[in-house]
């Protein structure tokens, strides 16, 4: 034994002790465990093998969970597979059993288009399953429905898809159209015409156009349906007919007559019933104004009733299928679909029918005179008026100026003297010029003629060419011609042009830039609803009109009572509520509602209730009859019983020994619920004020009459109490509504750039657009005239228009102006028009409106991609347009328009093609066959049987990928194993080895501690 030499080597010993304590640990650890280590610094260079398997791992399993998420979905989108299937299947089924024969009968009919659209609807909710809160079939856009009709019943798809003036689409490019256009190509929202009849020829087939100011429409389809919101008249759902050339216009679906006078040749049979021809009704007048047919024959239309429709053949314009609208028997009336003019410049804006005037010669412009206040108060210099029906003056003539009281003009042209003759004449408004006609760098010679309109010539050709009678042009820089002259002709050349006013002779003169900017807007308007009360009035009824979330109430409380006191009724409560938002008005039988506050929106819901049937009532026990004598007056009673309703009459006969005859007396119980005894004190007071030989008093459900002369008998008879039981219907309905717009608001800005330089001015009160030109001039008119070498000014006479002239002769700049508005969200937005010099100061507006697609769809068209593994996707681009859903949707579709008995109907001969045709469609939804009819669309293969065999195979690759990766997962799991575990012989054999080891070290210290040198000595 060797005693420790010094604290240094004991501390070396210590630290192999403790080297061992910590290994025998470890050992412990790990045979406690089962793993090498507990951190991966443990393992050494197995570390980054194990963590790229743990990785691997961790990415396989979370394929495994995608993957079966998404087998969810598509396992869903296979169970509205089968019930889309199931749904054509159904169709198919019903379609067989008319496979021989066209349906006539109603109930056939009815049958095909009622699970016509109850498959529709079917289909419908099918595309629109969610799964994990996810459309499935709405593309990319997994958050949005993607199917919605808008219709929930097959009365309100027939109201609106009539077969005949809007039919559904049959091919899939029309049926697909998808566009929202608000705007022209350069934004403006005021870009649309609406044309009536786009030939102006009453004689003619009409053809409604809508025209907007640039090619929007090149991509719209024929045959497709466009929703028009946002107009004056013209809002509604069209059917495309035909597209321009240049894509600026559509043509749509109308029907309307065109004149046709005295024909004969024409016939008219009644949908199911016989025909009428000439023999029947002599001759027939076609009016298109007035929407009528027009016999000569008395009563001879009137087998044609009331909202059937009837089919013309044989005429020169009008063949065709029309539904009844009114018809006496004589005139027929119509259903019309047609658009209203608007956005155009009117061709007739007076009237002069049935008028007489007086021409005379004057020695300046001669005169017509009308000597009625007002009758051209809508003519200006320069517009052009015809006269017919004189005996001397047929003629167009130029007005030269309008008498202040609008009853005379004077004109350019030489009349002849004529007194007080009839004429008929309308009036022509001048077209506004391009703004396209700039005078700047040219000379121009004035020159004051004595016998003809004096004159302004360029002699360059076609300087005033964008000009014509009657428009003006605005003249500045010159010494002595300075303003505006209104355009009497235009020289062949468009070199010159003679004017109305008187020029002074000037030569050689150039002209600097003048411009006009006006800020144009509509009026402000107030939101007026027109409401119309009909049908037959009965005690009772109760009429109820709700105007921003406030009801108003009317109850009918006699027999006698009309349409007109209902408005009455109506209108009074209105008036009298100290809160209400509107006031009311109207003639008979209407109400006219009208915003309190201009530019202010408010809603309306109307409704009206019929008196329900009445429980039994009686009167029993008529009058006794006593002995009269002296002192002594006839008494008797009648007893009421039952219940009491609204309606009951009570009536009582009263036979007076006087002479006076029977009399009747009655009461009407004017509310439901009413007692015996109201009814009695009623009946009593009625017979009491009237019949001045008895009185009457009414006490419980008892009514006591007494004689007033004591030697008279009074007989009481035929006492009776009427129910009612059936009441009339009435209807109370807006018939015409008028939408807000705004004019200039506070907060609206406007915005003038000259030569690059802004000027700004934002409102700060409401004010018309003369007030709003005025407002920006006062406020940059001295800022403007020292900056741009311009001079700014409003229009004499002041007219929203500011000119802004060039102070150098010859001199240019450049203008643009802008408004912005800051107001109500029902404010239209305010148009601004830039004009050169020359343009007609009368610029008229085009029309605002919105023209968006009829289309079922709502999400998107993009594929779905799904990460299946590392090298595997699966592309999935199922959604609710695929052929096979859109061709099911169309065949259902064509089958439930129209209704039966009706022009559109699916009874009608010319429309059996449809059944063919949805039989087609359906079996290429369901397995496509190559075909080459263009209604089908060649190349749209997609078929229910294409989609299930897609799916079937998208799900069987998910199923086998999810396979391989839990395969994968184990080899990995294994490896992992063998990195991270131990051999548990070498463990325990190391552990036994190092504790004999630790156990010896620890006998060997503490006999080397225990040595001394006492001992050793």
């Amino acid at each position: 034994m060797t005693r420790i030499a010094n604290y240094a080597s004991q501390q070396i010993l210590n630290s192999y002790l403790q080297n061992l304590q910590s290994r025998i640990q470890d050992t412990q650890v790990q045979l406690t465990s089962g793993q090498r280590s507990t951190t991966y610094a443990g393992l050494g260079g197995d570390t980054q093998r194990l963590v790229s398997y743990e990785v691997d791992v961790m990415k396989l399993t979370n394929y495994i969970k995608v993957n079966e998420n998404k087998d969810v979905a598509l396992e869903s989108t296979g169970l509205m597979l089968e019930g889309v299937q199931t749904s054509i299947t159904e169709m198919k089924r019903v379609l067989t059993l008319n496979h021989n024969q066209q349906p006539t009968t109603e109930a056939g009919i009815r049958s095909i288009q009622e699970t016509a659209f109850r498959e529709l609807r079917n289909v419908e909710g099918y595309l629109n399953t969610v799964v994990n809160g996810q459309y499935l079939f709405s593309g990319n856009k997994t958050n949005t429905k993607p199917v919605d009709f808008g219709l929930t019943t097959l009365d309100a798809f027939q109201d609106k898809y009539d077969g005949v003036n809007l039919s559904y689409p049959e091919t899939r490019e029309a049926h697909l159209e998808n566009y929202n256009l608000k705007a022209d190509g350069t934004g403006q929202t005021n870009w649309l015409t609406f044309t009536q009849d786009a030939d102006g020829d009453t004689t003619t087939k009409g053809v409604g156009r809508i025209t907007a100011t640039t090619n929007q429409f090149a991509n719209v389809s024929v045959g497709s349906s466009v929703e028009i919101t946002g107009t004056a008249n013209n809002n509604g759902t069209y059917w495309v007919e035909a597209i321009s050339a240049d894509g600026k216009s559509i043509d749509v679906r109308t029907k309307m007559m065109t004149n046709e006078y005295n024909t004969t040749s024409a016939v008219l049979t009644k949908t199911g019933g016989a025909s009428i021809s000439s023999t029947g009704y002599g001759d027939l007048t076609f009016d298109r104004a007035a929407a009528s047919i027009v016999a000569t024959t008395t009563g001879s239309l009137s087998g044609i009733t009331v909202g059937s429709t009837f089919k013309v053949t044989g005429s020169t314009q009008n063949n065709g299928t029309y539904i009844v609208e009114s018809n006496d028997g004589t005139t027929l009336k119509i259903v019309e679909k047609k658009l209203v003019d608007e956005g155009t410049v009117a061709s007739d804006i007076i009237n002069l029918t049935a008028q007489s005037f007086n021409f005379t010669v004057n020695a300046g412009n001669d005169t017509i005179d009308s000597g009625v206040a007002n009758t051209f108060s809508k003519l200006s210099a320069g517009m052009e008026i015809a006269f017919g029906g004189t005996n001397n003056n047929n003629a167009t003539y130029t007005v030269a100026s309008v008498a202040i009281d609008g009853k005379s003009i004077t004109v350019t042209e030489t009349v002849t003297a004529e007194t007080a003759v009839g004429s008929t004449g309308t009036a022509l408004v001048v077209k506004p010029a391009t703004n396209t006609l700039d005078l700047t760098d040219q000379n121009f010679i004035f020159t004051a003629n004595t016998n003809s309109n004096d004159t302004i010539d360029s002699s360059v050709a076609n300087t005033f060419s964008a000009l014509s009678s009657g428009m003006k042009v605005t003249i500045a820089g010159t010494t002595n011609n300075n303003g505006t002259f209104t355009v009497a002709s235009v020289s062949a050349d468009g070199s010159s042009i003679s004017v109305i006013e008187t020029l002074t002779t000037e030569t050689q003169v150039s002209i600097a830039q003048i411009s006009n900017v006006a800020w144009s807007n509509d009026p402000t308007t107030t939101q007026v609803n027109h409401i119309d009360i009909s049908g037959t009035i009965d005690v009772g009824d109760v009429f109820s009109m709700t105007v921003n979330g406030t009801t108003y109430n009317h109850t009918v409380l006699t027999n006698a009572a009309t349409a007109g006191d209902v408005a009455t009724g109506l209108r009074a409560a209105i008036n009298a509520d100290a809160g209400a938002v509107v006031t009311a008005t109207g003639a008979t039988g209407q109400v006219i509602l009208t915003a309190d506050v201009s530019g202010t929106a408010f809603t309306t819901a109307l409704g009206s209730t019929n008196a329900t049937a009445d429980n039994t009532q009686a009167m029993g026990a008529y009058l006794e009859t006593q002995a009269a004598g002296v002192g002594q007056p006839a008494i008797g009673t009648v007893t009421l019983s039952g219940v009491v309703e609204a309606g009951d009459v009570f009536s009582i006969d009263l036979d007076a020994a006087d002479g006076n005859g029977v009399t009747t007396y009655t009461f009407t119980a004017v509310a439901g619920g009413e007692s015996l005894a109201a009814v009695a004190t009623g009946l009593a007071a009625e017979i009491q004020a009237n019949s001045g030989f008895v009185t009457a008093v009414g006490a419980g459900a008892v009514i006591t009459i007494t004689n007033a002369a004591n030697n008279l008998t009074t007989v009481a008879t035929n006492e009776t109490a009427t129910n009612r039981t059936t009441d009339a219907t009435q209807v109370i309905a807006d018939t015409a509504i008028t939408a807000n717009s705004a004019g200039y608001e506070v907060g609206d800005v406007m915005t003038m750039v000259i030569n690059g330089n802004t000027y700004s001015h934002t409102l700060t009160s409401s004010v018309s657009n003369i007030g709003a030109a005025t407002a920006f001039l006062t406020a940059n008119k001295v800022a403007i005239e020292a900056a741009e070498n311009v001079t700014i000014a409003d229009n004499g006479p002041a007219d929203g228009t500011l000119v802004v002239t060039a102070d150098a002769i010859g001199g240019t700049f450049t203008i643009t102006a802008t408004q912005t508005t800051n107001t109500f969200d029902v404010e239209a937005a305010p148009t601004i028009t830039t004009q050169k010099d020359g343009n007609d100061t009368a610029v008229i507006a085009q029309a605002d409106g919105t023209l968006k697609s009829v289309f079922y769809y709502n999400g998107d068209t993009f594929s779905q991609r799904h990460r299946a593994s590392d090298n595997r996707d699966i592309t999935i681009n199922l959604n609710a347009i695929d052929p096979a859903f859109e061709k099911t949707f169309r065949a259902l579709a064509i089958l439930a328009q129209g209704k039966y008995n009706t022009s559109g109907g699916l009874d009608q001969a010319e429309n059996s093609g449809r059944i063919d045709d949805a039989r087609n469609l359906l079996s290429l939804a369901e397995n496509y066959n190559n075909t080459t009819n263009p209604k089908y669309e060649e190349g749209f293969t997609s078929s229910m049987q294409e989609i299930t065999l897609t799916l079937g195979y998208q799900r069987s690759t998910l199923k086998n990928l999810n396979t391989d990766h839990t395969n994968l997962i184990g080899f990995f799991e294994a490896r992992s194993a063998s990195l991270e575990g131990i051999d548990q012989l070498s463990v325990i054999t190391g552990l036994l080895n190092d504790q004999q080891a630790l156990e010896a070290s620890y006998q060997a210290m503490s006999r080397i501690r225990s040595l001394a040198l006492h001992d050793y000595l």
